[in-house]
């Protein structure tokens, strides 16, 4: 692979690359995220980094390199507005 997978990389986009659609990632970075692969599984943890193929998770275990072709969804709490009460 030649971009280096660290957060730094993944989360910026180059200035020359346009942008097609608006993306949610970036919103729900750093938030607990729990992903259902395509056979089922389920990865629970921190959403730390992503790029255009890979998601990078942090779980108790450590870290994980999960391709996006692999996802079948994310599930996440939106963050709470502030002055919002329920």
């Amino acid at each position: 692979m030649s971009d280096n997978l660290t957060e730094d990389n993944l989360q910026k986009m180059p200035e020359t690359r346009e942008r097609r659609l608006p993306q949610f990632l970036p919103k729900i970075l750093g938030q607990k995220v729990t992903i259902r692969l395509s056979d089922g599984r389920l990865l629970q943890g921190e959403l730390k980094a992503f790029n255009a193929y890979e998601l990078l998770i942090g779980t108790p275990r450590g870290e994980t390199i999960v391709f996006k072709g692999q996802v079948a969804t994310i599930d996440y709490e939106p963050p709470k507005e502030k002055g919002v009460r329920a």
